[in-house]
């Protein structure tokens, strides 16, 4: 069985998503693509650097959303409050954390408070100076967008 182009899973008119969470995707995703020599196959090798990149970002928020779904405040790993904002943003007290690194040195704190979801990222390499910032959801409208395109994802592979 041949696998669906994940570029497809993305085309969010199609698919329902926002445009708010396309073009986000779209950003974590782009900015870990390595720039290429011109070749025979450079569509292959750019087609399975975005689809690496799009399954890491992908397990990196499904992992975060799941540990902001519990009831209890979580600072995960511990101090991610504290490196946020030495970065600069501004977590609210109360909020639950989870920190990762997507490459290339991304850092994503996603801050959960409330029904509100914000996701700060900010950019640690030389090459992403300047690459910082903050989007915010609905917090169940993000999970329910996310696991869509988890959705349409899976559908092609299997």
């Amino acid at each position: 069985m041949k696998k669906k182009n994940i570029n497809s899973t993305l085309r969010h008119h199609s698919t329902g998503i926002s445009d708010d969470f396309y073009l986000f995707l779209l950003f974590l995703i782009l900015h870990g693509i390595s720039p290429l020599l011109p070749s025979e196959d450079m569509e292959t090798k750019v087609e399975k650097q975005y689809n690496e990149k799009l399954l890491k970002v992908i397990d990196a928020l499904l992992t975060g959303v799941s540990w902001l779904m519990l009831q209890d405040r979580v600072e995960l790993p511990i101090g991610s409050v504290e490196l946020a904002r030495k970065f600069g943003f501004n977590i609210q007290k109360e909020s639950s954390v989870y920190h990762t690194i997507i490459p290339p040195k991304i850092n994503l704190f996603l801050e959960r408070y409330g029904k509100r979801l914000r996701i700060h990222y900010y950019g640690e390499s030389l090459s992403l100076q300047g690459l910082n910032g903050t989007i915010e959801f609905e917090f169940d409208k993000f999970v329910k967008e996310l696991l869509s395109v988890v959705e349409k994802l899976l559908a092609g592979y299997l």
